[in-house]
């Protein structure tokens, strides 16, 4: 049976991350999602305000690192994690984030997930160049 791309894992990479799981959302991900390991996709990290915003790149070397969940079906995770990101499916080009499915090289190679990017403004000295949100830089 095919799977639904609904049921995709989310790949996580700021305050949603395990290491710093401080506000509800990331709590209750932690508590009901199931961590898979760690992961990196191809992009730019942003501190956009208290938080980080992602953008993809194809520049070599360029990397935000995360982790990936895989989400439990009938839980209302995706849902949740969709409001905790303000984003809405239904008028997605309103939202500074989306929500797409993307490549994500994951503990075992490369993996479809769910992936939050950044679409607002940007400063390029708000760049954080480690690509990781924990680690800063």
């Amino acid at each position: 049976m095919p799977r639904l791309s609904r049921d995709l894992p989310v790949f996580v990479y700021g305050t949603l991350r395990p290491a710093v799981a401080h506000v509800p959302a990331a709590k209750r991900l932690k508590r009901e999602g199931r961590l898979i390991g760690p992961a990196t996709f191809p992009g730019r990290l942003y501190l956009i305000h208290w938080y980080p915003g992602l953008v993809p790149s194809a520049a070599a070397g360029e990397l935000v690192h995360g982790e990936l969940f895989s989400l439990p079906p009938k839980r209302g995770l995706l849902e949740m994690l969709d409001a905790y990101e303000r984003f809405r499916p239904a008028q997605p080009k309103r939202c500074d984030f989306r929500r797409a499915e993307w490549t994500v090289e994951g503990p075992e190679g490369a993996v479809r997930a769910w992936v939050y990017t950044y679409h607002g403004p940007l400063s390029e000295d708000r760049r954080i160049r480690s690509g990781d949100f924990i680690r800063g830089e």
